[in-house]
């Protein structure tokens, strides 16, 4: 067995064990190009490419449970869990009780309007 297929087969181990590619280059000391073409050579035979396909779905379902981030709801706060960071309400019912605790009513947004737009006006009128 020659230096060449004793690497290749130590980086199908270390990617299945659970490496990156640009982490498999950084250990071995070659580009992460290589280590694709080396794996992407590997993965022909049928044996590895069942074990990479076993070990793909592992790995999403490690990430989609590392990804879940406990935020605290703005309306009522309770803690929930989410896995994406915009998330600010727990369910859509709080999200609707604090858009109506929040929202302005049509006068209100007028007088505010009216008073951005006299104050604009104003510092305008200033300024010349």
């Amino acid at each position: 067995m020659t230096d060449n297929t004793k690497r290749d087969k130590e980086i199908v181990e270390l990617f299945l064990g659970g490496l990156i590619q640009k982490d498999i280059a950084s250990l071995k000391g070659i580009t992460r190009e290589r280590v694709r073409q080396i794996l992407a050579k590997e993965i022909r035979s049928k044996k590895v490419a069942e074990i990479v396909k076993k070990n793909i779905k592992q790995r999403r379902d490690i990430t989609n449970e590392e990804k879940e981030i406990v935020f605290i709801c703005q309306n009522c706060e309770k803690e929930f869990k989410a896995k994406y960071i915009k998330r600010r309400f727990c369910s859509k019912k709080c999200f609707r009780a604090y858009q109506k605790k929040t929202s302005l009513t049509k006068k209100q947004r007028m007088e505010k309007k009216r008073a951005f737009m006299r104050n604009y006006y104003h510092t305008k009128l200033k300024l010349n």
